[in-house]
């Protein structure tokens, strides 16, 4: 009788222990499970900020220069427009930076001045992948070249207006198109000689 109870007694701690020990795994098993789903949620969230992340850290921008040289930078959310400026004028020891601008062309194909007074990465600025890019131009033009002060600043207009002619933004007639490109080989090459040597780069011209 006390064997048969022993047994039934050591059967009943078996079955309690079986129990405890699968609600244990069952446990660690839902457990893990929650965890691992909360792991995967984190790195959902994570991936889907990171590129707001990055927005809030800074737009990485590319400014065109009127040299044809590219400007590589971080702009930084509270930068202003006027500051922007600033720093693209220091690359040419630029004095009188206010007859320039920077521009940007938004999505529509449209082209627009940033507001020196607004924040860069308050314009409506192109949503496409990359780096924006932006173009450093004359933005307020002078009736004469003679009321310019600085040689730089001569240089960047005469820059400029060979930009805007090559790119057709500005139209002009033949003849002075033809006067035009006499005075860049003039800038780029010097004056004219009839001597066969001084001639010679403008052969592939003709």
């Amino acid at each position: 009788m006390a064997s048969v109870f022993t047994c039934g007694v050591e059967d009943l701690l078996f079955s309690g222990s079986r129990f405890v020990w699968n609600l244990t795994v069952s446990t660690l098993r839902r457990w893990y499970t929650e965890r691992l789903r909360a792991c995967h949620q984190v790195l959902r969230t994570w991936c889907g900020l990171r590129d707001v992340y990055q927005m809030t850290e800074g737009r990485h921008c590319q400014v065109h220069l009127l040299d044809d040289r590219r400007l590589e930078l971080l702009v930084q959310p509270k930068l202003l427009s006027r500051e922007l400026l600033d720093l693209v004028a220091s690359h040419f020891n630029l004095k009188e930076k206010e007859y320039f601008g920077i521009t940007f062309t938004d999505d529509t194909g449209q082209q627009n001045w940033l507001q020196l007074d607004h924040r860069v990465l308050d314009h409506d600025l192109p949503k496409k992948p990359g780096p924006t890019i932006l173009y450093f131009a004359v933005r307020f033009y002078i009736e004469s070249i003679s009321f310019l002060k600085d040689k730089t600043t001569v240089e960047l207009f005469f820059l400029n207006a060979k930009s805007c002619v090559h790119k057709g933004q500005i139209e002009v007639d033949s003849e002075t198109v033809f006067k035009l490109a006499a005075f860049v080989l003039q800038e780029a090459k010097g004056d004219y000689t009839s001597c066969p040597k001084g001639a010679s780069p403008f052969k592939h011209l003709t």
